[in-house]
Parts: structure tokens; sequence; C-alpha cells
């Protein structure tokens, strides 16, 4: 059984505990296929997450029907939408006949007795559905991967190609150099961003490959404690940047989150003022599309001090 998942953050080390080894779709980008056009672009509203979009598109125009299902995170921006979205679209007729089943987990960061076991029996039930037996963890190298990049081991856009490409670890890791960046905000799609950030020194710290690193543990402890799950009840998010800024020596913060954006955006304000009290500058790129093309990067670029992509 081929089984994806659609949401930042993915818990790898769980699911691998009830027998799942998942592929992770949230970052691949559908276009509106023909077959989709007339039914789902009416439906698809301008502020809805980007990725969320993506993902009904691919559902709709065929470019998921490979899997016999794909697990959709709650905790995750837009996965509701994706799901119910998805869910009416199969009532409607609208999907393909060999669409995936599609099935909405619920995890609640949280480590409350009534939390711990509602979680439980949310993996108790998934297992029942599509689980056997514990497997391997299938992303053992993402804790490595943070310590190559925190040691400044690894280009910005090698590590996010390592945690999100689907690429083994790149190998050789020459030191990199110029100043110390930290990149926050909302998640991207690809690493053209992070490609323009190696022009202008080296990410020691990136909140999205962290995310899924803390996300990915073998116990509900390490999920539940994530600091950067975006349903993280206590509040962790600033304690924990303000103590990678410091440890990390970071000598800039690069801020940036998508047109859409509703969950990150009002933590700028912290975050600059934790950034200015270690030291460091606070670049804010505003507003940036998922997946981001050239012309997209030229105000960034531009507050990067660095040459614009081609």
């Amino acid at each position: 059984m081929k089984i994806g998942v659609f949401g930042h953050g993915v818990p790898y080390g769980l699911l691998a505990r009830i027998g799942l080894c998942v592929e992770d779709v949230t970052l691949w980008k559908h276009t509106v296929s023909r077959r989709a056009d007339p039914f789902i672009e009416p439906f698809i509203e301008p502020f809805m997450d980007p990725f969320a979009a993506s993902f009904l598109h691919g559902l709709a125009g065929a470019q998921l029907s490979g899997f016999d299902a794909i697990v959709l995170l709650r905790e995750s921006p837009g996965a509701v939408h994706a799901h119910q979205y998805g869910v009416e679209f199969e009532r409607r007729g609208i999907l393909p006949a060999d669409a995936p089943r599609l099935i909405l987990l619920n995890l609640v960061p949280s480590m409350s007795e009534a939390a711990q076991t509602f979680n439980l029996s949310e993996l108790d039930r998934l297992q029942a559905l599509l689980g056997d037996r514990p497997v391997p963890h299938p992303r053992p190298e993402l804790t490595d991967l943070v310590h190559a990049q925190a040691a400044g081991e690894l280009s910005a856009r090698a590590a996010f190609e390592w945690a999100f490409g689907a690429q083994a670890d790149p190998g050789p890791r020459p030191a990199q150099s110029g100043p110390r960046l930290a990149v926050l905000g909302a998640p991207m799609g690809h690493a053209a961003l992070h490609a323009l950030l190696d022009r202008a020194g080296t990410v020691v710290f990136d909140q999205q490959i962290s995310d899924l690193a803390c996300a990915s543990g073998e116990d509900l402890e390490t999920y539940c404690t994530n600091p950067f799950a975006a349903r993280q009840p206590r509040d962790l998010y600033v304690q924990t940047v303000a103590g990678i800024l410091k440890r990390r020596r970071i000598d800039r913060v690069i801020w940036q989150v998508d047109p859409t954006d509703d969950l990150w955006g009002w933590l700028a304000p912290d975050v600059a003022r934790i950034a200015r009290s270690v030291g460091a500058d606070f670049v804010d790129l505003g507003f940036l599309p998922r997946w981001p093309e050239p012309q997209d990067l030229v105000t960034a670029a531009a507050c990067l001090g660095v040459e614009a992509p081609a």
C-alpha cells in the first residue's frame, strides 16, 4: 500500500511506530489539469492556503492517484480545508475514480493527560485503518542534518533539499562563509529563496527544517513539545527562537511569510525584538509566494544586498 502524507512537520517516527512509511506530498507543486479545470478552479478561493490549493489541484487532476491513501495532518495549516474540500469533491463526483482515500489525523501538541489519551486513540485509529507492525524510522538523518546546519557545514539550499527533496545526504560538507543567518516565518515550497540566501551568508538555522526534525521524533513527548508546531498551545516559540539566536551567534534574522498568511506574521514584532536583543539585524523580506519565481525574489535580493536571480 502506497501512503502519502500532507502537512508540515510530518511525524515520521510516530507513523513508523504504527507501521506506516509515508511519502510527503506537501511541497509538490500541482497545476490545474485540463481534466480538473472546469470543476476545481471555481472552488479555490484566492486566500486559500497555497499548499492546500495545490494539493486539491493534484487530487482532482489525478496527479495523486498513484497513492492508495493520503493522511492529512490536522496540526498543519490548510490541512483541514484540504480534507474538507477533498471529501466534498468526492461527494460531488468530481474526483477521479482512482483518487486516494483521505484520512485526517488529529494529533494535539499538548502534554495534558486528556490530550495524550486523545493522541493515542488517534494513532490507534490510524493503525487500524492503514497500519501494521512497527517499521524502522524512515528519516533518521534529520537530527544529523540540523546539527550539520547549525555547524555551518551545509549551504541553505543543500540543507533544504536534503530535508524536503527526498535526496540522500549531500556528501562532503565544506564550511560555509559570510554572516550567520536564521530564516524564519512561513514554510517554503522549494529552495529558490535558500539559494538566494546562500549568496548573503550561511544559514545556520531554518525554522522549517527544525519543525520537521522536532515533529519526526519517535515519542509523543517530543512531538507534543515542538516549539514550532502551528497549534502549540504553550508560549514556546519566542523563547526558543531567542535561545537559538544567541547560541548560534546569529548576525541576521531573515523573515518572510506568504501573502495569505494568517498564522506566523503576528510574531514578527516579537522576533524583531529578540533579534535586536542579541545584536542581530532583522531583515523582513515581506510577502513571498510559496513557490517563488525569479521575478518574485527581486525585492528580497535587494533587501539582502545580493544580486537578483536571473
